[in-house]
């Protein structure tokens, strides 16, 4: 058979594969994912996630992961094959995984945003997985729009990370390097809201859409010729089809975060700027002080890696030593001192709750020299859903003090009787 009828048999049985993908309504049916690979338990659902544990065989690490996952596909490329799956990989390494798999909105969740989504879905899910492994804090682990969700999440609830990995995050997009981010210009916001009025959502088909024209050729053509070249290779078209059965997963995406992640993100730029907020909120990065590994991909025709690179000069994460303080039957008390001057940049103590330890996290910034006395002029305090910040003006060291205030002041007159 000849190079030209096998690849246009090729392209054949892929546009089929896309009517049938349209024909379900592409990953909106979660029927359709292939069967698990690595078996799983739903230790919680709610909102629009339900939160997958994954057991590793020989745990070593204490300190769970959280992976999470973006919302507009299937997350079953990320356990795909025996061999080839990330979920198996961590758990070989000795981490339990917890992994968000978001349920497709319906037009009832038209009203979704970043903020139901991380300070509710998120949230929720990163909360049942602390009381079910008895842990404060998790390591977070987020891909594509799922690590956009986990640095958001991370700079409104510190407290509760431990670590963050960012694969892929879209984070500056000023970066006009895809075709994809220049044609975001040209679409303005009455275009966004006229999309939700008539859909309630953004389509899964035109989130496949939006895919596809980020690389027309390699999907209308190469991709069909790079499996004629390899063909024979043992399992690569097994892995070909599962792979284009993920490419044509696409759920569709609630209308409130799209219009937020169209306007805010990709035309306003309002993260990178510093400038977000979420339920009048501001999101800031600095107040993400956990370790930070920024992962980007040379060749991602998704994320451009200019798109991610600037997001680690952003955060507040800086090298410290941590020092534990135990006492018997007490919650333990974490100090963190800077690696370089040595002094104290956060500490974390935990109180008794119903619901497990509730955490305080309390970081010191701005030393200032007061008289040989470094002091920090910025204090804030941070718990679960809340922070406040005490701001020093003003330090002054042994003022005088009258004596006058120390006088035991005179007691009250007896109450008269009645």
């Amino acid at each position: 058979m000849s190079l030209f009828n096998e690849v246009a048999g090729y392209w054949l049985d892929g546009a089929v594969r896309t009517l049938g993908a349209i024909g379900r309504g592409f990953g909106s049916q979660i029927s359709a994912d292939p069967p698990p690979v690595t078996p799983y338990d739903v230790i919680y659902e709610g909102g629009k996630v339900s939160l997958r544990h994954y057991h590793a065989p020989n745990r070593i690490h204490a300190t769970p992961i959280v992976l999470v996952y973006a919302l507009i596909k299937r997350p079953f490329v990320l356990d795909l094959q025996p061999g080839k799956s990330v979920v198996e990989s961590l758990l070989k390494q000795g981490f339990d995984v917890y992994l968000t798999d978001w349920i497709p909105p319906t037009k009832e969740d038209a009203w979704r945003g970043f903020d139901a989504y991380v300070n509710g879905d998120l949230a929720n899910a990163v909360r049942a997985v602390q009381i079910a492994e008895n842990v404060e804090q998790v390591h977070v682990l987020g891909y594509c729009f799922g690590a956009l969700l986990s640095l958001l999440y991370t700079a409104l609830h510190p407290e509760n990370v431990k670590n963050l990995v960012t694969l892929t995050v879209p984070f500056d997009m000023s970066v006009r390097d895809l075709p994809i981010y220049s044609l975001m210009d040209q679409v303005d916001d009455s275009a966004v809201e006229l999309i939700t009025k008539i859909y309630g959502n953004c389509p899964a088909w035109m989130v496949n859409m939006s895919f596809t024209v980020m690389s027309p050729i390699h999907h209308a053509f190469d991709k069909y010729v790079g499996l004629y070249r390899n063909a024979e290779r043992d399992g690569y078209a097994d892995m070909f089809d599962l792979f284009e059965r993920w490419m044509s997963s696409d759920v569709p995406l609630a209308g409130k975060i799209f219009r937020e992640m169209t306007g805010d993100i990709f035309k306003r730029n309002l993260l990178a700027k510093g400038e977000m907020k979420i339920a009048g909120r501001p999101v800031d990065l600095q107040n993400i002080n956990c370790p930070l590994l920024n992962v980007v991909a040379d060749l991602d025709d998704v994320v451009h890696p200019r798109s991610s690179l600037g997001l680690p000069e952003k955060v507040g994460s800086t090298e410290a030593y941590q020092v534990v303080g135990l006492q018997k039957g007490q919650p333990p008390v974490q100090f963190y001192f800077d690696e370089q001057s040595g002094l104290l940049v956060r500490l974390v103590r935990y109180a008794e709750s119903p619901l497990g330890l509730y955490p305080t996290r309390i970081d010191y910034a701005d030393y200032r020299d007061q008289d040989g006395v470094k002091i920090p002029f910025t204090i804030t305090t941070s718990r679960p859903g809340a922070s406040s910040t005490l701001q020093i003006d003003q330090v002054q060291q042994n003022v005088p003090v009258e004596a006058a205030k120390f006088v035991k002041p005179p007691a009250p007159p007896p109450a008269e009787k009645k």
